[in-house]
Protein backbone atom coordinates (compact mmCIF):
# COMPACT_ATOMS: atom_id res chain seq x y z
CA UNK A 1 0.00 0.00 0.00
CA UNK A 2 1.67 3.35 -1.00
CA UNK A 3 -0.89 5.45 1.23
CA UNK A 4 -4.49 6.38 2.66
CA UNK A 5 -6.69 8.16 0.74
CA UNK A 6 -10.17 10.27 1.50
CA UNK A 7 -12.10 7.82 -0.68
CA UNK A 8 -14.74 9.19 -3.37
CA UNK A 9 -15.59 12.93 -2.24
CA UNK A 10 -13.22 12.72 0.92
CA UNK A 11 -16.13 10.48 2.69
CA UNK A 12 -13.71 7.98 4.44
CA UNK A 13 -12.37 9.80 7.19
CA UNK A 14 -12.29 9.64 10.96
CA UNK A 15 -12.05 12.58 13.30
CA UNK A 16 -9.58 12.57 16.37
CA UNK A 17 -10.28 14.93 19.61
CA UNK A 18 -8.90 18.01 18.62
CA UNK A 19 -10.53 18.50 15.07
CA UNK A 20 -8.08 16.32 13.94
CA UNK A 21 -9.13 14.23 10.42
CA UNK A 22 -7.75 10.92 9.29
CA UNK A 23 -8.38 10.17 5.94
CA UNK A 24 -8.39 6.80 4.70
CA UNK A 25 -9.97 5.48 7.41
CA UNK A 26 -13.68 5.11 8.76
CA UNK A 27 -14.47 2.87 12.39
CA UNK A 28 -18.49 1.91 11.32
CA UNK A 29 -20.95 2.63 14.14
CA UNK A 30 -22.41 -0.99 15.29
CA UNK A 31 -22.63 -3.73 12.84
CA UNK A 32 -21.10 -1.44 10.00
CA UNK A 33 -17.67 -2.41 8.75
CA UNK A 34 -14.57 -0.75 9.04
CA UNK A 35 -13.47 1.51 5.77
CA UNK A 36 -10.61 1.89 4.07
CA UNK A 37 -9.51 3.84 1.21
CA UNK A 38 -6.23 3.40 -0.56
CA UNK A 39 -4.01 4.04 -2.91
CA UNK A 40 -1.58 0.91 -3.85
CA UNK A 41 1.81 0.32 -5.23
CA UNK A 42 2.18 -2.20 -8.37
CA UNK A 43 3.47 -5.65 -7.92
CA UNK A 44 0.88 -7.35 -5.03
CA UNK A 45 -2.89 -8.67 -6.28
CA UNK A 46 -5.03 -6.33 -5.00
CA UNK A 47 -7.68 -9.11 -3.47
CA UNK A 48 -4.53 -10.14 -1.83
CA UNK A 49 -3.79 -6.77 -0.70
CA UNK A 50 -7.21 -6.41 0.37
CA UNK A 51 -6.93 -9.23 2.88
CA UNK A 52 -3.86 -8.26 4.56
CA UNK A 53 -5.05 -5.14 4.95
CA UNK A 54 -8.56 -6.50 6.67
CA UNK A 55 -6.19 -8.55 8.67
CA UNK A 56 -4.58 -6.23 9.89
CA UNK A 57 -7.32 -4.06 10.81
CA UNK A 58 -9.29 -7.27 12.73
CA UNK A 59 -5.75 -7.95 14.69
CA UNK A 60 -6.46 -4.18 15.90
CA UNK A 61 -10.23 -4.44 16.25
CA UNK A 62 -11.46 -7.48 16.76
CA UNK A 63 -13.83 -9.40 14.42
CA UNK A 64 -15.02 -7.13 12.44
CA UNK A 65 -16.12 -6.47 8.56
CA UNK A 66 -13.73 -4.40 6.92
CA UNK A 67 -14.59 -3.38 3.49
CA UNK A 68 -11.40 -2.19 1.47
CA UNK A 69 -11.69 0.54 -1.51
CA UNK A 70 -8.33 1.05 -3.74
CA UNK A 71 -9.11 4.68 -4.93
CA UNK A 72 -5.52 4.57 -7.15
CA UNK A 73 -2.70 2.97 -8.17
CA UNK A 74 0.72 5.31 -7.66
CA UNK A 75 3.05 4.09 -10.23
CA UNK A 76 5.23 6.86 -9.37
CA UNK A 77 6.70 4.89 -6.32
CA UNK A 78 9.64 2.99 -7.97
CA UNK A 79 8.61 -0.70 -6.82
CA UNK A 80 8.37 -2.25 -9.95
CA UNK A 81 11.22 -2.76 -12.55
CA UNK A 82 10.93 -1.90 -16.11
CA UNK A 83 7.33 -0.86 -16.14
CA UNK A 84 5.79 -4.03 -15.42
CA UNK A 85 3.22 -4.67 -13.18
CA UNK A 86 2.55 -8.13 -11.80
CA UNK A 87 -0.77 -9.36 -12.52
Amino acid sequence: MARLDGGPFGTVASFLPGRQRVDGVRIGVGAEPVELAVVARPGRPLPQLGEELGAIVRGLCGPVAVDVTFCDIDFESGDVESGEVAR
